[in-house]
């Protein structure tokens, strides 16, 4: 799940998110224009568009994510730091532990 974050919060991301918004809008406005229906392609429509343009991720926060585009990418990035580190398994007299953890005694 993260990496779908990490892709849109990048800035092809937000392009698609942008342009599916717009695309939204129109089809709306253009589609039922004197029904109501018109609105629940506008409104998402809209939703995406503006979060694209301010570098928000809406779904983010219901999954532990920050809603803020920059501290979503940042945050994934250290994420994948540690998770990559964490892999490595060293032996320390009888035990298995971690090579992260033996980085940070030294």
């Amino acid at each position: 799940m993260s990496t779908y974050f990490l892709i849109m919060s990048s800035r092809a991301g937000r392009v698609i998110r942008l342009v599916i918004g717009a695309i939204l809008v129109v089809g709306g406005i253009l589609g039922d224009r004197h029904g109501s229906l018109m609105w629940l392609l506008i409104v998402p429509g809209l939703a995406g568009v503006l979060a694209a343009l301010l570098d928000l991720s809406l779904l983010a926060i219901f999954f532990g994510f920050p809603l803020i585009g920059g501290d979503l990418r940042s945050r994934i990035q250290a994420n994948r730091k540690r998770e990559t580190g964490l892999g490595r398994l060293t032996f320390v007299g009888d035990s298995l532990q971690h090579t992260a953890d033996l980085n940070r005694r030294k």
